[in-house]
């Protein structure tokens, strides 16, 4: 029996090892009771690859041991094999190619925009500066006080500049008074002609009043007849030498008035004033000079 007992023992105890080394348990020494003790262990990792670590996971039989940093797979996914390297975190994308594209796109702009803003600055200082100059303290010389204060106004001219007077012409000239005609440039003449020391002043006066009416200048837009206090009359329109011109005749004298002038814009270049607003002038101008002739 004692034989039988050690047999059974020996047998039922290699037997019990085996299935308790399969399970992972380690048989221990017998504690006071006389059994041996089992404490499950990590079975030890392959030749050639890391043991698990404290805390982490026994992969299944057959299955590597991942490797420090790489994380365990989800169940029923394998671990990639040995030595493979683990695949780094998605990289964040740059934002260098936007950032410099901005700026490429920025900087021409910004050149535009100073370029664009001193350009109109400075059209807006040129546009906004009152036209013509300070008051020339000239004389008036009674045979160019032919105007009204109103009228030299109303044409922004009240700044007379000059009078010439000769044995039988004169030529009066009004320009923009600074700071009190606006801010577009106006230039206003008159020349008188007298023919009455002639021998047949009419007949002389007549003959070089034709002769200036067939010579205009072909580059005017148009020229009228005008009626009025006077015997004969033209308006050149938008002419080469102003914006409007109107010769008339009344007696022994040939008058000749013309009124010019530019209108200052945001654009490259000043315009000329309206041909409408020269024509209307002159013809006012013509009505109010011919009764004091």
């Amino acid at each position: 029996m004692a034989n039988s007992s050690k047999l059974d023992g020996g047998v039922f105890g290699r037997s019990l090892r085996v299935v308790a080394y399969s399970f992972g348990v380690n048989p221990q020494q017998p504690d006071q009771s006389g059994q041996p003790q089992y404490q499950s262990q990590q079975p030890p990792a392959p030749q050639g690859q890391p043991a698990p670590q404290a805390g982490q996971p026994v992969p299944p039989p057959g299955q590597p041991v991942p490797q420090a940093g790489q994380p365990f797979p989800p169940p029923g996914q394998p671990l990639p094999p040995p030595g493979y390297p683990v695949p780094p975190p998605p990289k964040k994308k740059s934002r260098v190619g936007c950032i410099l594209a901005v700026i490429l796109v920025s900087i021409p702009m910004l050149l535009i925009g100073l370029v664009a803003g001193g350009y109109f600055y400075f059209k807006h200082q040129h546009v906004t500066e009152p036209a013509g100059q300070a008051p020339s303290g000239e004389p008036m010389v009674p045979e160019c006080d032919l105007l009204s204060e109103k009228t030299l106004r109303d044409l922004h001219t009240t700044n007379f500049v000059s009078g010439a007077v000769g044995e039988t012409s004169f030529t009066c000239m009004w320009r923009p008074t600074k700071g009190k005609d606006g801010t577009n440039e106006r230039y206003l003449d008159i020349n008188v002609s007298d023919y009455a020391d002639y021998s047949d002043p009419t007949e002389e006066a007549e003959s070089n009043y034709d002769y200036e009416r067939q010579n205009v200048s072909p580059g005017a837009t148009r020229v009228t007849e005008v009626s009025g206090p006077w015997d004969a009359g033209y308006l050149v329109g938008d002419g080469e030498l102003a914006a409007a011109e109107l010769v008339f005749r009344k007696g022994t004298k040939i008058v000749s008035l013309s009124y010019d002038g530019t209108d200052k814009s945001y654009g490259l270049e000043d315009g000329r004033m309206p041909i409408e607003e020269a024509e209307a002038a002159v013809k006012k101008v013509a009505e109010e000079v011919a009764p004091n002739l």
